[in-house]
């Protein structure tokens, strides 16, 4: 299971290293990649063995984040040599009233896959940043509901100001985790710069 999240990650991984660093075009190198499984695989051991919000409901949220954005136009698809079945598959979305097109301009197909994806198809952070929040969005759930830790007042609802209990504390326990040395430089293909950890 960890080794399949580890793949649909690095998928995505790999747009962004090619769009956002020079070095290892497309490709991660042996270690990023391990540092990556290894992530993965520690995410994987930090879910509770709780009903529903378990790893196995995180690698189905996972898988099927993968497949829906897979599933989305892509600026690939807009190349020169678009072929009449994109340029068909577009025209029959567009009379569904998400947007127009009325020729088969390049310029035309790409802004017209901009604006059906809400820009997702141009932007590879955002496109892994939707599988990496699939796969942490449990993350040490403690199978509570954030009503009854606030009720209780469990450390967790203080920690986090009863507000977004058991999803604040997944998103601390997931970024403490990355923000480790032995990710270094699995963190650097990801957000290499300033910026790209704010908007990550």
């Amino acid at each position: 299971l960890g080794m399949r999240l580890a793949a649909l990650v690095k998928s995505r991984n790999d747009e962004i290293t090619d769009e956002f660093t020079s070095e290892n075009k497309g490709v991660l190198d042996l270690v990023v990649e391990g540092e990556l499984r290894e992530y993965v695989s520690r995410i994987a051991n930090l879910y509770r063995n709780v009903h529903y919000h378990s790893i196995e409901h995180a690698a189905h949220v996972t898988i099927s984040m993968n497949l829906l954005l897979s599933m989305m136009i892509d600026v690939s698809d807009c190349d020169p040599d678009c072929t009449s079945s994109t340029i068909e598959r577009m025209r029959r979305l567009s009379s569904l009233g998400q947007s127009s097109i009325s020729s088969d301009t390049t310029e035309e197909i790409r802004q017209f896959a901009h604006v059906t994806t809400f820009g997702l198809n141009s932007d590879h952070l955002a496109r892994f940043a939707l599988v990496f929040s699939a796969l942490i969005h449990d993350v040490d759930h403690h199978g509570v509901s954030n009503d009854q830790l606030i009720k209780e007042g469990d450390e967790l609802s203080i920690m986090h100001n009863d507000m977004s209990v058991s999803e604040q504390n997944s998103l601390q326990t997931a970024f403490s985790q990355l923000m480790k040395p032995e990710f270094g430089r699995l963190r650097r293909c990801i957000i290499p710069t300033p910026k790209d950890r704010l908007e990550f």
